[in-house]
């Protein structure tokens, strides 16, 4: 981690040095620590195409959480945005439920069917008593809101989000808060916002609000794609001011990918084919995880009479074989079907078999290389060699 910190500045302080995608997982991680110890944290990821997307997906699978992935981004509405999408990713009828039976010393299988049985002036009786009135904290605001309406189900066309902001007399930030204390840290999806589409006019008042939220609720995580040019001049540009540290301090810049294989197609397509398998291969034996697991162009003999197959990477102890697939591949007939014959003997044989494009070893490694370890930790690791 120590040389992932000194990779992130340069001389220009205002600019962290591009990062390799593991480089980047390992900081957003890292800024995921800060969360847990209750310190305002935006990551704000800068890179090319779908770089930052894909980088998004890990740590997504690293964290094993939920992500809630914003189809808009409004800088002036933004707050409202991210509130919706907390009650609409998160399960907070449930943990209302838990709450109220926790402050009530109830049982929470049975509280929901009694409560909901009671006339409205009791049960507000009941919720005064348990949750406090006017002094009440942003979460038992939020949980007597869920719970008068799941008890008013069918009697209501309100929205659940617009009952809960006006619980907290329209203070989206409070609301923000006290729906985070209501469920918990550990559910909390990460809150992905499409900022790449954004002007480095409209980022200023973006990251105001982000650094409102991220102040209130310090473990949410909250996620901000941007492109490189709006971010460079909103660096650049923008006073010194709390935004500006936040975004400064949570910014990771992608280094951009290595130019892709050229694949003459359909001329040469054996020889691309061929480059890409030797590509994955190297690739792989410089991954810590697939070290010395692969041989290129392995024989595996099936025994009983049949002829044995040749697999362009085979991992025999995990038992997975990988497949290179070239132009050539869907435009004959005969070699599809040779194809699907040859998955068939793997799969009898008991491999689990992975296809990829020889275009996208290059331009979609990380995918590829993702869903090949995905494959072979399905087996013990003692078994993989």
């Amino acid at each position: 981690m120590r040389r992932v910190a000194e990779r992130l500045t340069s001389t220009n302080r205002m600019t962290p040095l591009p990062l390799t995608d593991d480089d980047a997982l390992a900081l957003l991680s890292r800024h995921q620590q800060r969360r847990h110890q209750r310190v305002p944290t935006l990551s704000v990821i800068s890179g090319c195409g779908d770089q930052a997307e894909r980088l998004v997906g890990r740590w997504v699978r690293s964290e094993q959480r939920s992500a809630y992935r914003l189809v808009a981004c409004e800088p002036a509405g933004t707050l409202w945005l991210w509130f919706v999408a907390l009650v609409e990713s998160l399960p907070v009828v449930t943990a209302a439920w838990d709450w109220l039976a926790r402050r009530a010393d109830d049982d929470p299988r049975t509280l929901p069917g009694r409560l909901a049985a009671r006339s409205p002036e009791e049960r507000a009786m009941f919720l005064d008593r348990v949750l406090g009135g006017r002094n009440a904290t942003p979460a038992d605001k939020m949980c007597r809101a869920i719970i008068e309406s799941a008890c008013q189900v069918g009697q209501t066309t309100e929205p659940l989000e617009h009952r809960l902001h006006q619980a907290c007399g329209g203070d989206a930030l409070l609301a923000v808060s006290g729906i985070v204390a209501l469920v918990g840290d550990e559910r909390l999806p990460i809150l992905q916002t499409p900022a790449a589409l954004l002007g480095s006019a409209e980022l200023p008042t973006l990251f105001t609000q982000a650094l409102s939220l991220v102040s209130a609720a310090p473990a949410l995580p909250i996620v901000v794609l941007v492109g490189a040019e709006p971010i460079a001049e909103y660096l650049t540009a923008t006073p010194e001011c709390r935004a500006l540290a936040l975004v400064r301090e949570g910014l990771i810049r992608l280094r951009q990918p290595a130019a892709p294989i050229v694949v003459k197609r359909p001329l040469d397509d054996d020889d691309a084919r061929s480059a890409a398998e030797r590509y994955l291969f190297e690739r792989l034996q410089a991954h810590p995880e697939t070290a010395g697991l692969f041989e290129l162009n392995g024989m595996l003999d099936l025994g009983g009479g049949r002829r044995a197959l040749e697999v362009d990477l085979l991992a025999r102890g995990a038992r997975v074989a990988v497949e290179i697939d070239g132009y050539y591949h869907f435009t004959d007939w005969d070699a599809y079907r040779r194809d699907r014959d040859k998955d068939f003997s793997l799969q009898l044989a008991g491999y689990l078999v992975v296809r990829c494009l020889a275009d996208d070893v290059a331009g979609r490694l990380e995918d590829i290389l993702e869903t090949i370890l995905v494959a072979l930790r399905r087996s013990p690791p003692d078994t993989r060699r």
